[in-house]
C-alpha cells in the first residue's frame, strides 16, 4: 500500500512548498487515498488499515460475533442475541433475608425475571429505578411479611409470598402490568361454580373468619376492619356469609348483617267458625290442620331464618 506525503510536500509555509513538490505531494496523497480505500494498489492492506473485515468476513456474511454486555447495560453499543435473550429470560435470583428496604443495582434489573428468596423478619420494600425498569418479580421468600415493589419516592406494588407479578416503571411509580378494568379488585366478592377457591382468592367462610394482616397485605389495605378488627393488631375479618345467606345492598353499613324481613300483609280468617286447612287426600276436613272455633290465628311452619330459593356457589373474595 502506498505511503502517505510527507507534510511539508503539501503544506508549509510560503514559498515552499514549490508548484513542483506540491503537485508530486498531492500524487501521493492520491495513491495513498486510493490505496487506502481499496480502489488501487492491495485492497486487503487498506481493509487491514482501516479496520473494516474482508468480503469473507463473518460479519458480513450475516453471522457476526461480538462480546455480550453486562445485564442492565444501557449504553448505545450493540446488543447482541444473548443480550436480548438474557433481558427477556434471564433469571436473577436475589437473597433479600432480614430486615429494611433493598436496592436493586443495575444488573439486578436487567434480567427478564427476578426471584426474591431468603427468610424476612419485617415487611420490606424492594426500590427500583423510577424510569426504564419492567420485570416479572416472584416473592419466594418466608416469614409471612410482605414486599413492596416501589420506585424511591412512588407507589408500588405488593407481591404476597408465592406469587408472581408483572411490573414496570412509569417515570413515577411501579405498576402491575396485567391489572386492567377487566380484572377483579382486590377485595371483590364472587361467586365460583367450583369447590376450591381460584387462585389469588379465599371461600369466604360461614362464620366471623380472620386472617394476618401481613399475609393478606393487599386486601387489608382495601378492606381494612369493614368486617371486623380480628386482634387488633396482626389479624382482620374477612367477608362471610351464613349457609344459605345472600348478599344484599348495603347502605352505609357494609359488613354487617340482616335477619331479613316480610312485607307486613294480613292473613285473613273466620272466628268463631270450626274448620280445617291445609291440603289433604278426601275426606270434610280435607286431612288438613283444624281451626277451632273462636280461633283468631292461624297455625304456622316454617324454619328459623328467612331464606331464598336457588342454586348454591361457592362465595369468593379477591386477595
Amino acid at each position: 500500500m502506498p505511503a502517505p506525503p510527507e507534510r511539508n510536500e503539501i503544506s508549509d509555509a510560503y514559498p515552499n512548498p514549490s508548484n513542483a513538490t506540491m503537485r508530486i505531494g498531492m500524487g501521493r496523497l492520491w495513491d495513498f487515498v486510493t490505496g487506502l480505500l481499496g480502489l488501487t494498489g492491495n485492497a486487503a492492506d487498506a481493509r487491514s488499515a482501516l479496520g473494516v473485515p474482508s468480503e469473507t468476513d463473518a460479519m458480513l456474511l450475516g453471522n457476526p460475533v461480538a462480546s455480550t454486555q453486562s445485564a442492565g447495560n444501557k449504553s448505545t453499543r450493540l446488543a447482541t442475541t444473548e443480550f436480548a435473550d438474557r433481558v427477556f429470560n434471564g433469571v436473577t435470583t436475589l437473597s433479600v433475608a432480614g430486615t429494611g428496604d433493598i436496592t436493586l443495582t443495575a444488573t439486578e434489573c436487567g434480567t427478564g425475571i427476578l426471584i426474591l428468596t431468603g427468610a424476612r423478619t419485617a415487611n420490606g420494600n424492594i426500590i427500583v429505578p423510577t424510569a426504564g425498569w419492567r420485570q416479572i418479580v416472584e416473592n419466594s421468600t418466608t416469614g409471612a411479611f410482605s414486599l413492596t415493589v416501589k420506585t424511591v419516592a412512588g407507589a408500588g406494588v405488593t407481591v404476597t409470598q408465592g406469587k408472581q407479578k408483572e411490573l414496570f416503571s412509569d417515570g413515577v411509580a411501579v405498576l402491575d402490568a396485567n391489572t386492567d378494568i377487566n380484572a377483579l379488585p382486590v377485595g371483590a366478592i364472587f361467586d365460583h361454580a367450583g369447590t376450591t377457591a381460584p387462585a389469588g382468592s379465599l371461600i369466604c367462610p360461614t362464620a366471623p373468619t380472620t386472617v394476618s394482616r401481613t399475609t393478606y397485605a393487599a386486601l387489608w389495605t382495601a378492606i381494612g376492619t369493614t368486617w371486623g378488627a380480628g386482634d387488633g393488631s396482626t389479624t382482620f375479618n374477612i367477608p362471610w356469609f351464613p349457609v344459605g345467606q345472600v348478599g344484599v345492598q348495603a347502605n352505609g353499613n357494609v359488613g354487617t348483617n340482616t335477619v331479613g324481613q316480610n312485607l307486613t300483609h294480613i292473613h285473613e280468617g273466620s272466628s268463631g267458625v270450626t274448620g280445617y286447612v291445609g291440603t289433604g287426600s278426601g275426606g270434610a276436613a280435607g286431612g288438613g290442620n283444624p281451626v277451632p272455633s273462636g280461633a283468631s290465628q292461624m297455625l304456622s311452619n316454617g324454619g328459623s331464618a328467612n331464606l331464598p330459593a336457588g342454586q348454591r356457589v361457592l362465595k369468593c373474595v379477591k386477595f
